[in-house]
């Protein structure tokens, strides 16, 4: 739990193949929004005996891809409700 804190507050992954918190079984990466941090990648890392500079690399971008998603699926889901708000304001008026 504290690693998930500290990944958060900071922005940057921790856990096992990390400077901070290396003894931790898991590895987490944080998901990175335009303003904050929208989720984390948790990885059971336990059964990986070394991380390669090539994983880390993939794993980053599957994390800022997975961001870019998540952060443009709630604008849709904003921009759906505020529509709906309109339509429905319109229709009261008339």
């Amino acid at each position: 739990e504290y690693a998930l804190q500290w990944v958060v507050k900071n922005r940057l992954s921790a856990g096992r193949f990390t400077d901070t918190l290396p003894s931790s079984l898991g590895h987490y990466v944080p998901l990175i929004g335009d303003k904050k941090v929208i989720g984390i990648i948790a990885i059971d890392a336990s059964h990986f005996p070394f991380f390669s500079h090539d994983q880390k690399l993939v794993l980053d971008a599957i994390a800022r891809q997975m961001a870019t998603g998540i952060e443009r699926e709630n604008l849709e889901i904003e921009l759906r409700g505020k529509l709906v708000s309109e339509e429905s304001e319109r229709i009261y008026k008339t």
